[in-house]
């Protein structure tokens, strides 16, 4: 067996900084995964208000019902620009933040990879988003 394992101050420090960092990239993939649910379901609800408003149009219902219809229709197709803008903004706050923890655990020797579990589950994430062609 090798000498005893001793923490030094340095140590300790590394390892405070690597649950800071762990805890930072949690958040920030936790982020952006509701984010994407966001999308999904502002799409989702643009198709639905979308065929609301032909069958409100083919059955001939008031014109004033038709446009409250359509305005919902325009609210939720505005919030499809933005939900894009606020993924966008999370994946670079996520690569940023992953490439700011990469750097910190380089100083220490022996310290685990808090980017691991992060860049596993956006990855993971992100092949399902573009399977079901959430992420434009």
């Amino acid at each position: 067996m090798g000498p005893p394992l001793t923490e030094t101050p340095d140590d300790r420090a590394t390892m405070a900084d690597n649950k800071d960092a762990l805890r930072a990239l949690k958040i920030k993939t936790g982020v952006l995964t509701r984010v994407k649910k966001e999308l999904a379901m502002y799409r989702k609800e643009v198709e639905t208000e979308g065929a609301k408003l032909e069958k409100m149009k083919a059955e001939g219902m008031d014109p004033h019902d038709i446009k409250q219809q359509d305005q919902v229709l325009g609210e939720s197709s505005m919030m499809i620009g933005d939900c894009t803008t606020r993924m966008e903004n999370a994946f670079n706050d996520l690569v940023a933040a992953m490439v700011r923890a990469r750097n910190s655990t380089r100083r220490g020797v022996h310290s685990p990879d808090p980017c691991a579990s992060a860049r596993f589950r956006f990855k993971t994430s992100f092949r399902a988003a573009r399977r079901r062609r959430i992420f434009v």
